[in-house]
């Protein structure tokens, strides 16, 4: 099992009023917002994928089975659309 704290949450590097100081115009802080955006967070799933089922010998095994609630559903759907040969199942 692998629980994943998507970006900006949990234990994953927070959004803080420090880091928003660092960006002096409202373009700058749109363009890193866009890092947290549910494209940007099944990227980083697919990646993690690839590491931990790449290099299995039958396709079959490659896939894993994904689950989330509230906007980890949103998330979970987002996946399915982008990346749905790496699914066996939501």
């Amino acid at each position: 099992t692998l629980w994943l704290d998507q970006r900006g949450t949990g234990l994953s590097t927070p959004i803080t009023p420090d880091v928003l100081a660092e960006l002096s115009s409202d373009a700058e802080k749109a363009e890193y917002f866009k890092h947290f955006r549910a494209d940007s967070i099944v990227k980083d799933c697919e990646a993690i994928r690839k590491v931990l089922l790449g290099d299995k010998e039958k396709p079959e095994d490659r896939k894993w089975t994904i689950l989330g609630q509230s906007f980890g559903g949103f998330c979970a759907l987002t996946y399915l659309s982008f990346y749905s040969e790496g699914v066996k199942e939501v």
